[in-house]
């Protein structure tokens, strides 16, 4: 009679689950930081709204508000438009990234020059005197503005 070999015992396999749960948790963890970050500065950024619109007039904040929105969408246009013509090129070529921010930077002081010149057309047209002013001085920062977009 001949005896079988006794069956050996598998080996021990390391679970995985430790890992996962350390993972997992950390990613809970930055997601929930990320959101609270996100919103706390939306927070902070109301409030701020708030306190300003109660500190000036309605006119004053208005022709603020004016000021801003025509710089802002002066500055997305810019920095919106030569982001995306960079990130959508099917091949990376450091040169075209390495022009990015000249380009960006000529185009933002053209664009802030402009602004400042039509600037007491659109105090006209919007009829707001004060509005000439404001943007006289809020137009220095759409070639700031597009110097630190085009970094991201």
């Amino acid at each position: 009679m001949s005896t079988l070999p006794s069956p050996e015992k598998p080996p021990k396999l390391r679970t995985v689950a430790p890992q996962t749960t350390s993972l997992r948790r950390r990613v809970v963890r930055g997601a929930f930081w990320s959101v609270i970050g996100g919103n706390a500065s939306q927070v902070i950024a109301f409030a701020f709204f708030l306190i300003i619109s109660r500190l000036v007039g309605p006119s004053v904040f208005g022709v603020v508000a004016i000021a801003l929105a025509i710089v802002e969408i002066t500055r997305a246009f810019i920095t919106e438009s030569i982001g995306s013509v960079l990130i959508a090129r099917p091949s990376y070529a450091s040169a075209d990234y390495d022009a990015g921010l000249p380009i960006t930077l000529g185009v933002s002081l053209c664009a802030t020059l402009l602004v400042l010149a039509a600037s007491p057309l659109l105090a006209i047209v919007y009829q707001a005197p004060e509005l000439a002013s404001a943007l006289s001085v809020l137009a220095c920062l759409i070639p700031l503005q597009a110097a630190a977009r085009v970094q991201d």
